[in-house]
């Protein structure tokens, strides 16, 4: 039996109503204000997803409540690194003006280049709530600390106003115990012995920040339907210098069939990587292990991953945390894209795209550039030649958008190969397909 899952928020096209009407509305007592955050309201889609909820046991099925408070606290970890603690906000009037800082985890418009929604805020610090915003990046430099440059730290100033490294569990002690607890109680439901103890090194992972025995734990899960990731997992909101992870969390259930289509593609990587137009020095970190590809039907979303706009996938755990040897899964939510490509894709191709093209515009290209745009990430080299060095280390606050100009660039030289060796039928469908979704992604601010 299917049912459906009332959560998912999407920023679409054109205009659509979440809520009143405006039009409908007497306006002319209604501050400009007011007006203006209900406009802002009408970029975005409350939408349906459909999840098979059929294929989980008796045991799964109790779990999904846990993780689904699991991710409430999720939520407030990550208010707190996007903009501090909430209380002051909560205390604004109007209905829309709460709706649209709850969007966005905070009082910065994230699709409008995080102009201020309120106008006393100002503009928002570049390293977010990861530092103290009076700090300069040369205070940074000159501050003599290994750990300030850890993904799991936040930097402070003690009472002498000196910059201090505090750990992510130690910072996040009043929250550290119910995520304990939960994820214990979790863990006791589950049969699947691999699933209980990636639960159980995910509980110590989140008092302890090391990650690493959850993250390899989770890579020899696969037989359980129902699968769960949370954590400090991407890097996007420190903008000052890009060490600082974000807690996400993806709450999702297995669908063998699509994740059954796509498992050709990833095999395919060395010969991706070898073929770069490149110099050969560039590409001679030819993938021996290679990334899983898989598709999940999401259910729910915590933290960073719908912070503006809901992710339609994710690649973990995140390879510079791994082993040399060992690789990561790149995960894609079906449903959502499903969704994305409904009420954003299709208007943008009626709108932009000439009619006699229109056509060419497909759900299962979209689907298959964004599964290319993950791959695509894995191409090229993770260390600078000179220095051995991580490239993202290196590149620091330049780092994700040179990764995202990499990964939209990449997806094109793939489907070209693709379909250079038949693997893809009409390349047309790809390159139009993409065109639309770069008018999405501009609007997205990539």
């Amino acid at each position: 039996m299917k049912k459906t899952v009332v959560i998912f928020l999407l920023l679409c096209f054109v205009s659509f109503s979440c809520g009143e009407n405006i039009s409908e509305k007497n306006e002319e007592n209604v501050p400009d204000s007011i007006l203006t955050y209900r406009k802002m309201l009408q970029r975005y889609k409350v939408t349906r997803l459909e999840v098979d909820f059929s294929i989980l046991s008796e045991e799964e099925k109790q779990m999904i409540p846990i993780f689904y408070e699991i991710s409430k606290i999720i939520d407030e970890i990550f208010w707190y690194q996007s903009f501090g603690y909430r209380d002051s906000l909560c205390k604004i009037k109007g209905e829309e003006l709460q709706k649209l800082i709850e969007i966005n985890f905070g009082p910065w418009d994230r699709f409008n280049n995080n102009k201020p929604i309120l106008n006393c805020v100002g503009i928002k610090p570049e390293g977010a709530n990861f530092y103290p915003p009076d700090m300069t990046k040369e205070e940074f430099l000159s501050f003599e600390v290994e750990s300030k440059k850890s993904a799991y730290t936040f930097i402070r100033r003690n009472e002498e106003g000196q910059l201090i490294s505090i750990p992510y569990h130690i910072a996040l002690n009043d929250l550290t115990p119910r995520l304990s607890s939960l994820l214990k109680t979790a863990a006791s439901l589950t049969e699947d012995e691999n699933f209980h103890n990636y639960l159980m090194f995910l509980e110590e992972a989140f008092r302890t920040d090391n990650y690493i025995k959850s993250d390899m734990a989770w890579l020899a899960t696969g037989e359980n339907q129902l699968d769960f990731i949370a954590g400090p997992i991407e890097i996007y909101d420190d903008q000052l210098f890009g060490y600082k992870s974000e807690y996400e969390s993806f709450l999702m259930i297995r669908d063998s069939a699509w994740t059954n289509r796509l498992s050709k593609y990833s095999l395919m990587l060395p010969f991706l990587q070898k073929a770069l137009p490149v110099e050969k020095r560039y590409r001679h970190e030819s993938p021996d292990l290679l990334s899983e590809l898989e598709v999940y039907n999401i259910i729910n979303w915590g933290g960073a991953a719908k912070a503006g706009g809901y992710s339609i996938s994710v690649s973990y755990p995140i390879l510079e945390n791994l082993p040399d040897s060992v690789n990561n899964r790149n995960i894609h939510f079906v449903n959502a894209i499903s969704e994305k490509y409904e009420h954003i894709i299709k208007p943008i191709t009626n709108t932009l795209i000439v009619k006699d093209q229109q056509k060419y515009a497909t759900f299962e290209a979209f689907f298959l550039n964004n599964i290319f745009w993950e791959l695509g990430l894995h191409l090229g080299i993770k260390n600078v030649i000179l220095t051995n060095k991580p490239v993202r280390k290196s590149l620091k606050e330049y780092a994700t958008v040179l990764d995202f100009v990499k990964a939209y660039t990449m997806s094109l030289y793939i489907s070209e190969k693709l379909c250079s060796v038949g693997e893809i039928e009409n390349i047309k469908e790809n390159y139009t397909t993409f065109l639309s979704g770069m008018f999405r992604t501009i609007r997205f601010g990539e």
